[in-house]
């Protein structure tokens, strides 16, 4: 399970899984209000400098050259007009008008119109029916231009509220942006709105939860009178290349979405002097080539483009959707041989720091050692804060600046922390990865926007180290370090030519215990106690440690209470959480104390009834939210746990052991139940670990029945027999029932010994016998009802009786005199002369125990199949 790192990810940008129409983020923070500074000026010359800087954006739209107003500047009335002219401006440019210029598109730029009479597809979202994407990048002798131009049609009120709201990204500090159209087209009408358009220029840091200031800007328009049925269409193009690129490029375009989209067109010029590698991802869908005027014409031209909707729970490498790709970069070596040199450390490091690395070097003697200590440093002393403005995107701080200010991001700790290991005698590199996407980058072209993180490769005793200085202070040696793992990852030093995995090796060091008990010992009418001890290893000791200082421990125990709560409404904290902290062998033990009240329910009938539950065990067999699809589903890996949990009664419970295996291609399970006897007590074992990060679409459906099944096995339901302490179904018979029960048997019993007094003399001593055999048995299956469990045993005895009792009425009847009615109940001749009431009592006296025999083999039949 990748660990939550704090790291660039605007450098690495595939095609959106969004309307090519509105891409746009909200999150918008700081607000550039684009008003010109002020200072006073002393002679006119200075102060038309100052106007002319203003009036720099106006020059366009009013025609007026600097040269004329600078020769006009010797005349007194001329600052007047200068002032006049600024206080328009003000006026009627658009906020933030200075980051952006207004210009006709490129004359390279192929036109393209966006069809407005196609009939809307099916699978349209939020009322937005994209019409067009249409993107043009040139590579120029020294840059390249992005030309965007993009039309979406509003079908209901939704559309219009998302067509009628426009943004779009660039990076002042090395770009330049030009809008070169604002329209809407309705009934065939084109209508300009570039001039009406509300455009604000903010601040785009969309990563500050990330501490994180990339400088970048976002260009955001609000049009007015936009109805249903109307397409807005715009345009604008970036020129410009980040400098730390040293004029090689590499890019792409998206050629698929979430969304439908009618037309799109992709193109790509470059000067036929330069070697640009160019590639098709996720389609079969080749380039057009054409060659003119020193340029290689690359285009992508498709049409009804269907959508591509992911699955939720997906891998971070999964990505779909086609995309069209470019590079200057032949191969990854050519990218180390780019990256290398900017991630050199110095020859000699200043005195602030040179001071730290000798008394590392004085109290660390062995390479781990001094790895350690400086890891520990970098995470714990440098806090992390990325300024990735310009060439800082790309290109780390020199390691005495970053140890002097004491901040720094990815690039920065990692280049800090190499130079510190190399002056300290261990060989260490920084490597190049991505936290988000993993091992796609191995399908994408060589190139620098593939990551996003920085961290660094150690070489202790022939022993490969991934260490991550952006991570929360790390602590042990470095045998119980949590080493990174994103995959695959590019390592910036000579010699090296293709990604490495740094996937590191699993043990049982990084496996959860859980020994969890619950004490019932004190009575069913008392809370249990509930205690669970948990050993936390490796990754998620670090997670816990940082949560817990980072959160606070009476927090950590309000969650935990509030996880438990759901299954065990009155629980409550009987002890403080208890915190253990091994840092030499990165372990963390947690022990957590409740009271739970009301933990045997009572049911209708009155029984009492209980579920233990392994809830950490438990939470790893959730079912997936979604079993027919098309991508492979994410698995939480490496995850290794293994649950203990005993159950204290005050009685033997009489709970039948049992054991189960569950093994997956994703994951394996083991479950056993045992104990019980004189210790009234049982043990719950359950082991989970998990097999792979992810399952493949078609298996999805196996994985989830697999899932089902270990959940099946874990945990245990008591049911409670308040006298008697047995385990089973608690008898019906139990309080006002008995007490009915008994009284009626009572008063069946006198009523029938007042007939036999009332009967004739010669009857008499046969009716006695059969009201004696009758309520006996009536007598003994009560008692067995009211204080034996209704076991399978207790059901096939009780029929066993019943059977018994019906044939001795039987053999006393056959012995009744002659004159009593059912003296020869099994002679036919007989029971032809009575009457008809007495033949069906006869008859059904006769059936009873071939009845009950029917009924217990149907009994026996019913247990050995369940």
């Amino acid at each position: 399970m990748a660990p939550r790192t704090r790291c660039k990810s605007s450098t690495f940008r595939l095609p959106c899984a969004q309307s090519p129409v509105l891409l746009i983020r909200r999150s918008l923070v700081r607000v550039q209000v684009g008003e010109p500074e002020f200072k006073a000026a002393s002679k006119d010359a200075a102060f038309l400098r100052l106007a002319l800087k203003c009036l720099g954006a106006v020059n366009q739209k009013m025609g007026f050259m600097r040269k004329d107003l600078s020769r006009a500047a010797s005349g007194g009335v001329m600052r007047y007009v200068v002032l006049a002219l600024i206080s328009w401006a003000t006026i009627v440019l658009p906020a933030g008008a200075a980051d952006y210029r207004v210009g006709v598109a490129p004359d390279w730029v192929v036109p393209i119109k966006p069809a407005a009479d196609l009939p809307p597809p099916e699978k349209v979202v939020n009322g937005e029916w994209a019409l067009l994407s249409d993107v043009q990048t040139r590579v120029e002798t020294a840059g390249k231009t992005t030309y965007h131009h993009f039309a979406g049609k509003a079908l209901d009120s939704r559309g219009v509220q998302q067509v009628a709201d426009i943004s779009f990204v660039f990076d002042p500090s090395s770009e330049k942006l030009v809008i070169h159209a604002i329209n809407i087209v309705r009934d065939g009408q084109l209508i300009d709105k570039l001039r009406s358009a509300r455009i604000s220029v903010l601040q785009r840091e969309t990563e500050l939860e990330y501490r994180i200031y990339d400088g970048s800007k976002t260009v955001h328009v609000v049009l007015d009178d936009v109805r249903i049925g109307d397409i807005v269409e715009y345009a604008y193009s970036r020129s410009g290349l980040n400098p730390a690129f040293k004029n090689q490029v590499a890019g792409g375009s998206g050629m698929q979405w979430s969304v439908p989209v009618a037309h799109t067109f992709a193109r790509l010029l470059v000067p036929a002097t330069r070697n640009i590698t160019v590639t098709t991802r996720n389609s079969s869908i080749q380039p057009q080539l054409t060659e003119a005027k020193g340029y290689r014409d690359y285009r992508w031209e498709q049409r009804n483009v269907a959508p591509i909707k992911i699955d939720d729970q997906t891998p971070g490498h999964y990505d779909p959707y086609a995309a069209a790709h470019w590079t200057e970069f032949p191969d990854w070596k050519a990218v180390v041989d780019w990256g290398a040199p900017l991630y050199q450390p110095p020859p000699q490091a200043g005195p602030a720091l040179a001071l730290a690395i000798d008394r590392i070097r004085q109290v660390a003697a062995s390479p781990a050692e001094r790895v350690q200590a400086v890891l520990q440093l970098v995470q714990r002393d440098i806090r992390y804060l990325g300024i990735e403005v310009g060439q800082g995107s790309y290109v780390p701080n020199s390691p005495d600046v970053v140890f002097q200010r004491r901040f720094g991001d990815c690039k920065d700790k990692a280049l800090l922390m190499v130079s510190m290991l190399r002056a300290l005698g261990v060989t260490a590199d920084v490597a190049l990865a991505n936290t988000r996407r993993g091992r796609l980058i191995e399908s994408l072209p060589p190139s620098p926007l593939v990551f996003n993180h920085a961290l660094v490769r150690v070489n202790v005793n022939g022993a490969k180290y991934w260490l991550d200085p952006t991570r929360s202070p790390q602590s042990g040696d470095l045998a119980h370090l949590v080493q990174a793992d994103y995959g695959p990852a590019l390592v910036l030093a000579s010699g090296q030519t293709a990604l490495i995995s740094m996937t590191p090796k699993l043990s049982a060091q990084m496996r959860t215990d859980v020994h969890s008990v619950f004490d019932a010992t004190a009575g069913v009418d008392q809370p249990v106690r509930y205690t669970i001890r948990t050993t936390h290893r490796a990754e998620v000791a670090e997670r816990l440690r940082s949560s817990i200082a980072a959160n606070g421990q009476a927090e950590t125990q309000s969650d935990y209470l509030n996880f438990y709560a759901k299954r065990y409404p009155g629980i409550k904290v009987a002890a403080p959480l208890k915190v253990e902290d091994d840092p030499v062998s990165n372990e963390l033990v947690t022990t957590e104390s409740y009271a739970i009240s009301g933990f045997f329910g009572a049911e209708k009938d009155g029984r009492r009834l209980a579920y233990v539950r392994s809830a950490e065990i438990r939470s790893r067999l959730r079912q997936p939210e979604t079993l027919i699809r098309t991508a492979p589903l994410r698995v939480d890996f490496p995850d290794w746990i293994r649950e203990v949990t005993e159950v204290k009664l005050d009685s033997d419970w009489k709970v039948t052991p049992s054991s189960g295996k569950v093994k997956d291609p994703a994951f394996e399970f083991q479950h056993t139940t045992e104990g019980g006897g004189a210790r009234a007590t049982y043990v719950l074992t359950d082991h989970y670990r998990a097999l792979a990060g992810e399952v493949p679409p078609d298996a999805v459906r196996n994985y989830a029945a697999n899932l089902e099944t270990a959940d099946d096995m874990v945990g245990l339901t008591l049911r409670y027999k308040p006298k008697g302490g047995v385990a089973g179904t608690a008898s019906r018979w139990d309080g006002k029932y008995w007490t009915l029960a008994t009284g009626c048997l009572l008063a069946v019993w006198a009523l029938m010994l007042g007939a036999c007094r009332l009967s004739r003399p010669e009857h008499r001593q046969a009716n006695k016998s059969l009201v004696m055999v009758f309520m006996s048995v009536c007598a003994i299956l009560l008692l067995a009802a009211r204080n034996l469990p209704n076991g399978w045993i207790v059901q096939m005895s009780c029929v066993a009786i019943a059977c018994i009792g019906s044939w001795l009425l039987i053999l006393v009847a056959e012995s009744a005199p002659e004159t009593h009615f059912l003296h020869g109940i099994g002679k036919a001749d007989v029971l032809a002369e009575r009457k008809a009431a007495e033949r069906t009592l006869i008859k059904g006296m006769t059936k009873l125990p071939s009845t009950f025999m029917w009924i217990g083999m149907t009994l026996g039949l019913l247990h050995m199949v369940s």
